[in-house]
């Protein structure tokens, strides 16, 4: 029996949740790791994610302005669905509908990979609202769902 894809994101889905997409706010073609970091995902419409990269340099370059604490480095020994050392760049979230991450399911256009910890989600989340480039509604859906 094949599970309906309401079903199959709808049950899975908690903070640390990480889904495997191509987004089109990345230059890259390639696919990214997406952590989700609301508090109660299974109720909330609109879901926070932040995204992995393995470079580094470039994001502590880019970010040299904001605050430390919104570049996180994971390692794979923190996050076994790692192949090599990974920055979250927590001064840029993605907004997605549960309905849209259904839509990427539905269409073989999205992989789901082991859950994160939520202790790194924690950091993850401290460092979006530690941010001073996210926006204060983008802030406020992390805030309202404790």
């Amino acid at each position: 029996m094949k599970i309906p894809p309401e079903v199959a994101i709808k049950s899975t889905l908690r903070p640390g949740t990480v889904f495997y997409f191509v987004a089109d706010e990345i230059k890259s073609k390639e696919p990214h790791r997406f952590i989700v970091l609301n508090h109660d995902p299974q109720k909330d419409v609109l879901l926070i994610l932040v995204s992995t990269s393995s470079q580094i340099v470039h994001f502590k370059t880019l970010r040299g302005n904001c605050p430390g604490s919104t570049l996180v480095e994971i390692s794979e020994k923190e996050y076994s669905g790692l192949t090599k050392p990974s920055i979250v760049d927590c001064n840029k979230v993605f907004l997605r509908t549960v309905d849209e991450i259904i839509a990427k399911w539905k269409n073989n256009e999205l992989k789901l990979k082991d859950d994160i910890s939520i202790e790194i989600v924690k950091k993850l989340r401290q460092g979006v609202l530690d941010s001073n480039i996210i926006e204060p509604y983008e802030k406020d859906i992390l805030r309202q769902t404790k």
